[in-house]
């Protein structure tokens, strides 16, 4: 379906060019001017339905998308927004230049000077956007896959039929080593100090083998981090 409204855009406008290089009789003419004010109009309209759909689609999603999901439309509407205003830089500004001239709408030549000038400043802003956008969705992507091993061992801790108290030696160290490893190796300063405050409140349960606080302990811990997973799948 691209493929073939590229190639009729393309023969369209290589017929428009040609008609300009023909004299041609007055009834097209008239015809190619009523052409090209059906196709102003076409445009105007269809990025007018564009927009307000895109607009009530965001607005109806609310608070039903995690945010990785808000980051990667946000990451698409970047990249669409780059491409349309490089669409309007490569194409839509010379035809603008050709209307000028062919029209005499007499606009200025600083204002001819300032459209380029303006769009290609928001390209190199959206392009800005887009390297953060995408370095940030890569980094959550990570820290992620962090959260869920660390939640996939106090899952299995939580939902073990056979834990009765304070678990082994063994499950101790496991848990202790994943909060270890997600302490060290995040980029996020809250996700640290949650790590380091639980594998803290751990060393002080097993030292003092408080098994009363124990399934508290495992509980809450299993909650936040569930919490959090469940936010972004």
């Amino acid at each position: 379906m691209k493929l073939l409204l590229a190639i009729t855009y393309i023969v369209v406008l290589a017929l428009y060019i040609v008609s300009h290089a023909f004299e041609l009789p007055d009834i097209l003419i008239e015809f190619r001017l009523y052409s090209e004010k059906v196709a102003l109009y076409c445009f105007l309209v269809s990025l007018t339905i564009l927009s307000v759909s895109e607009i009530l689609s965001r607005w109806l999603r609310k608070g039903r998308r995690t945010s990785s999901e808000i980051m990667s439309e946000n990451l698409k509407a970047h990249i669409y927004t780059t491409r349309v205003v490089i669409a309007l830089v490569v194409v839509g500004f010379p035809v603008f230049v050709y209307f000028n001239w062919s029209r005499a709408w007499g606009i200025s030549d600083a204002v001819i000077v300032a459209i380029p000038t303006i769009l290609l400043a928001i390209v190199l802003a959206e392009q800005n956007v887009y390297t953060y956008l995408s370095s940030r969705l890569e980094r959550i992507g990570i820290e992620q896959a962090r959260i869920t091993s660390v939640y996939q061992v106090v899952d299995t801790m939580v939902k073990d039929p056979t834990r009765k108290g304070m678990p082994d030696k063994e499950d101790l160290d496991e848990l202790r080593h994943s909060l270890k490893l997600w302490e060290d190796r995040t980029a996020e300063a809250n996700f640290a100090k949650f790590a380091a405050q639980a594998r803290n409140t751990l060393r002080s349960i097993e030292r003092n083998s408080a098994e009363a606080i124990w399934d508290d302990y495992l509980k809450r811990i299993h909650r936040d981090l569930g919490e959090y997973v469940r936010s972004y799948t």
